[in-house]
């Protein structure tokens, strides 16, 4: 075999095992703005990436969070997975997704990431987190959700209020995907900002 059959080999292989998630190319701004009651939280960004798989792009995301750590500081992930500590992930889709299949991705990203007590847990939150999932996802299409203090999720798909869950161990089941022992993403990427400010 000679040597450009031998790199072709090796590039394809690469591209089956290293990670399928790439660095953001959107720009996000600093800070996003929620509310809380009567109070108005700005949650600072902490980072970004983008969710590929092979060649294909899925969809970039951004993390935001209530942090107060300073420039090189790591951020445990007790405090990502903290039900009183809100908390902010924007997604926007770069292709078209078929609801089933946006089911059936999530499905299979709780189970290899979620503890098995917080899916149990969830209880029915889960069926309501599929049940507002009811239309095919759109490229440019949008969704954003936020944790909020005590674990309520709140959603919104283009701008739109989706969804409503009061239950922290919910909450916790579905930043696992993102944040889990397997994540989707590479999760370090998405509080990389933080580790990089001067």
């Amino acid at each position: 075999m000679d040597f450009w059959k031998v790199s072709m080999l090796a590039a394809a292989l690469c591209a089956l095992v290293l990670p399928k998630n790439l660095h953001a190319e959107m720009e996000y701004p600093p800070t996003s703005r929620v509310i809380h009651g009567d109070q108005s939280i700005d949650l600072k960004f902490t980072g970004a990436t983008r969710r590929q798989i092979l060649v294909v792009k899925v969809y970039e995301m951004a993390h935001y969070m209530d942090c107060q750590h300073s420039a090189y500081e790591a951020i445990p992930l007790e405090e990502i997975f903290s039900s009183e500590i809100p908390k902010q992930i924007r997604m926007q889709f770069l292709r078209d997704l078929p609801q089933e299949k946006v089911h059936a991705e999530l499905r299979k990203s709780i189970i290899r990431n979620s503890k098995e007590e917080w899916i149990q847990a969830a209880g029915s939150s889960v069926d309501d987190f599929f049940a507002a999932i009811d239309r095919d996802g759109k490229k440019d299409d949008t969704f954003v959700i936020n944790w909020m203090p005590g674990g309520k999720i709140v959603a919104y798909y283009n701008g739109e209020l989706s969804l409503e869950i009061d239950n922290m161990y919910f909450a916790k089941m579905l930043w696992s995907i993102w944040f889990g022992d397997k994540p989707v993403v590479r999760r370090d990427r998405l509080v990389e900002e933080i580790l990089a400010q001067p």
